[in-house]
Parts: C-alpha cells; structure tokens; sequence
C-alpha cells in the first residue's frame, strides 16, 4: 500500500485530509510542520509526499529540496494556495514533480 505523508501546518485542513485518506484505505499522515515531516520521513519511507510551501518552520523551497534528497524515489506534489508563476517554476526546480493550488 502506497504511504501518503502530508505536510500542512493549518489543522482545518490537515487534520481532514489525513484521516479522510485512511477511511479511503490509504496509509496516510498528517504533518504540521517541516521537521515533523523530515523526521516522519525518514523513520518510514513514503511513495506520495504533498507539501504546503507555508511552513512555519522550514521555507517549503528548502523543504522540497531537502525531501527530494531524502526521499528520492518519493512523487512529491506542493499543494499551496500560491498561485504565483514564479513560485510554481521555483517550486520545480527545487524537486517537485507537480504543482496544485487550492483555494
């Protein structure tokens, strides 16, 4: 079974999705924050990563590029409210394989 871990440091969202995920059968997790989600990771492997870019803790360019190296094998997806272009292209150079905004 695919391992979702999910980087968002909004409760309201993060602490749905999450659990939404396990109802659906999916090995998921919830992370508020960058050092939770490093240490997450590298204590079990995941195969999907979603990172919001709005951390408190780690700029989530930083955190992409260092999830990248940790977890190369790992589709790692930001899902952000930003909806700059710039941040979209910075976003990929950094490691991420796509890039999805929400409301």
């Amino acid at each position: 079974m695919a391992r979702i871990v999910f980087i968002e440091d909004d409760p309201t969202i993060g602490g749905g999705l999450a659990p939404t995920l396990r109802v659906l059968g999916r090995d998921s997790q919830w992370c508020g924050d960058g050092a939770a989600a490093l240490k997450n990771i590298e204590a079990s492997p995941a195969d999907l990563v979603l990172v919001d870019l709005g951390l408190p803790d780690i700029d989530g360019f930083v955190l992409c590029r260092t999830l990248r190296e940790q977890a190369p094998d790992a589709v790692l997806v930001v899902l952000t409210a930003r909806t700059g272009e710039m941040d979209v292209i910075q976003a990929l150079e950094c490691g991420a394989d796509d890039y999805l905004t929400r409301a």
